[in-house]
């Protein structure tokens, strides 16, 4: 008898590879905030978990988080608009999501680079069938996200 979630009829399982606190669960070659470095476990985790699925017949899908809270980088473009509300609504006052100086596009360009060189990490090297996106994200699309 398979896993439980086979069992049920499930087709496939997604794991958080990352989520908003930046954590990743793969040796990420773009930051020592990973399970190998950074965490008891000292190896990658997401490379045995897509074995035990592919090994059980079901697809891989890896959560991957936009936000990254720990990344120096994260918090340097304001949603449009908010440079007006940032002093009247409390909500601007998130030092993880929002800059509380003025705004640098040249850290946002940096934060999408290791952003997309983190995807890219997991699309090459773990081959997913699915990447799930989840949150609410505080950018707007002219941003480049």
């Amino acid at each position: 008898m398979g896993p439980p979630f086979k069992t049920a009829g499930a087709r496939y399982a997604v794991l958080t590879s990352k989520h908003h606190d930046g954590f990743a669960l793969w040796d990420t070659k773009l930051s020592p905030w990973n399970a190998k470095d950074a965490s008891p476990a000292g190896r990658d985790l997401i490379g045995p978990y897509c074995a035990a699925l592919r090994h059980e017949g079901l697809k891989v899908g890896l959560y991957f988080s936009h936000l990254d809270w720990a990344h120096p980088d994260y918090p340097t473009i304001l949603p449009p608009g908010a440079s007006e509300k940032r002093d009247a609504d409390p909500k601007y006052k998130n030092i993880y999501s929002y800059p509380q100086g003025a705004e640098n596009p040249e850290a946002w360009k940096r934060f999408l680079t290791f952003h997309r060189g983190q995807l890219r990490e997991l699309g090459e090297r773990f081959h997913p069938d699915l990447f799930w996106f989840d949150g609410d994200w505080e950018r707007s699309p002219s941003s480049g996200v």
